[in-house]
């Protein structure tokens, strides 16, 4: 059983699911090369579609066949795919993230357009090896294979917006529709150190083109089956949030640096400004250091003061213990006399004496 599980929730818009079940449409013949458990496949028969699929692992075609029907198991480094159904069977073949994952996609592909109907298409999604973050931990260094994701570590074949064009391109297929699903370079499954990252590199990869782009998203058909230009804008599945974060923030000073030195006059009024600032920093300091000085001399007599006291205490205490010596003696010496008093006085002479004694 392979790891690719997962449910098709189509509301979920940022998603190749969602944009591979919009792109094949309802009603349709449907060809799902890599089927997995038929997930997808599920998805697209809740529309009216005739789902077939090919899957390599054996029990996720059992699993694909309870909702699919007609479930194939072959690798496809090693079949051709136009060997496993009749010619002409399909309005669309999908494959939804699978040419990664073979040596030679492009032979997938061509063997693929054999399967279509005169007015038939593929729908191909695939993972962007430009991402952004991947471009960041490249420049940290870094490409660490994960299960799943943009560095699958089953991936065999990496595609960029160029490449993916260039192969559809040489095997005579022109795109009709071409969206992605989006995410930030500091967003995905691929670890980026953001400690380690200059000032401003961060700023520039999230500038460049497709660096958002997860996954690219294409319906494609012969080329003389196609009408009008092939679009050039990528539409992404949901318009990301403006970032917000320190890297922005880091570049926004540097903006605003380089653009005053393209203003002389703004530069030199900016200047006058750090100096004056300088200054009354310097002057705030020098006020910190008076205040530290004053503080350390008080704190030494504070300190004094307290030697004092606790010099006072200790003989306070002293006195306070020969005190109570003094007081355990005196006792002493009252208890021997009265025993002396009790055995020498009798009658009422012993009873003078204790009132004596006692008072």
């Amino acid at each position: 059983m392979s790891h690719y599980k997962t449910t098709v929730h189509t509301e979920v818009r940022n998603s190749s699911h969602t944009i591979i079940v919009g792109m094949v449409g309802e009603g349709k013949d449907v060809l799902d090369v890599g089927c997995a458990s038929g997930y997808q496949g599920a998805a697209l028969i809740e529309r009216g579609c005739r789902v077939s699929g090919v899957e390599i692992d054996e029990a996720d075609a059992a699993k694909a066949r309870e909702a699919l029907g007609d479930v194939r198991v072959a690798d496809l480094d090693r079949t051709e795919l136009d060997s496993l159904f009749e010619p002409g069977s399909f309005d669309r073949v999908v494959f939804g993230d699978v040419l990664e994952h073979l040596r030679d996609p492009a032979r997938a592909v061509r063997e693929a357009m054999r399967l279509l109907r005169p007015d038939g298409a593929l729908v191909i999604s695939v993972p962007n090896v430009a991402h952004g973050s991947v471009r960041l931990a490249l420049l940290q260094g870094e490409w660490e294979y994960v299960d799943t994701g943009l560095l699958d570590r089953t991936h065999v074949s990496f595609f960029t917006h160029a490449s993916l064009l260039r192969m559809l391109h040489e095997e005579g297929l022109a795109i009709t529709d071409l969206q992605a699903t989006v995410f930030d370079p500091l967003d995905t499954e691929v670890p980026v150190d953001r400690e380690r990252l200059p000032a401003g590199v961060v700023d520039w990869v999230r500038a460049q083109p497709f660096a958002e782009v997860y996954q690219f998203v294409a319906t494609a058909a012969p080329v003389a089956a196609v009408t009008g230009p092939e679009p050039v804008e990528v539409v992404p599945a949901v318009g990301l949030p403006a970032p917000a974060d320190e890297f922005v923030a880091e570049a926004d000073r540097v903006r605003t640096a380089l653009s005053a030195l393209d203003d002389p006059e703004s530069a030199a009024a900016q200047l006058l400004d750090l100096r004056h600032r300088l200054v009354v920093a310097r002057d705030h300091a020098i006020g910190q250091e008076a205040e530290l000085a004053h503080a350390r001399e008080d704190i030494a007599r504070r300190a004094g003061t307290h030697e004092y006291v606790n010099e006072e205490l200790r003989k306070s205490i002293e006195d306070a213990q020969r005190a109570h010596a003094g007081w355990a003696d005196a006792n002493e010496q009252i208890r021997r006399l009265q025993e002396q008093v009790d055995r020498a006085a009798p009658g009422l002479a012993q009873r003078a004496a204790r009132r004596v004694l006692g008072r």
